[in-house]
């Protein structure tokens, strides 16, 4: 079976769609998990000073106000954490990075390898499989990592949606046709 140029040219850019897909959800996965480690931080510190304090030689009574401050701030940042879902979103776009950049593979080799063998139903098994992923990503990418993204590749690859797609619309008040009164300006 010979794919025409114009299957063989979707199946470049779902590998591009996919090799991208891969590198937001890396950088997602970086970026929580840089996040989760600066709010851990305090809370080290935080049981750490609770352990001296505990085990030291102080009076009971002495050691109340800090024990409640240090067991407060203790919870506040298990409740942060918590309540980001760091550990969630660095699980979920380190599992779909790994999918995306498995499914590259899958196409390069199609390409490369089984050129001769690939026909419709290859291609849209490809193509379902780049779309169970993307609905499998339960959490959206970082903005500014999707902006440094498209400035990377823009140009240089076929981006995934989530990168072409905006929703930056501005309504052009200077193209409104003359004796049109329906809009106001």
């Amino acid at each position: 079976m010979v794919i025409t140029d114009t299957q063989k040219e979707m199946l470049v850019a779902y590998r591009d769609k996919a090799y991208v897909s891969g590198i937001l959800c890396d950088e997602c996965y970086n970026y929580n998990a840089w996040r989760k480690n600066i709010i851990g931080m305090p809370l080290i510190f935080c049981s750490s000073i609770m352990t001296v304090f505990n085990s030291s030689s102080f009076d009971a009574d002495t050691m109340k106000i800090p024990n409640i401050i240090l067991n407060s701030l203790t919870t506040l940042i298990l409740a942060l954490i918590g309540n980001f879902k760091f550990v969630e979103k660095q699980n979920n776009f380190h599992s779909n990075g790994l999918k995306f950049n498995r499914l590259c593979h899958k196409i390069e080799d199609a390409l490369t390898n089984d050129i001769d063998n690939i026909g419709s139903e290859k291609i849209r098994d490809f193509i379902d499989e780049y779309d169970v992923l993307n609905e499998n990503l339960e959490y959206p990418y970082v903005s500014s990592i999707k902006d440094r993204i498209r400035s990377r590749y823009y140009g240089k690859k076929t981006l995934p949606n989530a990168l072409n797609c905006t929703t930056e619309f501005s309504i052009r008040t200077d193209v409104i046709p003359e004796g049109d009164t329906s809009v106001s300006v």
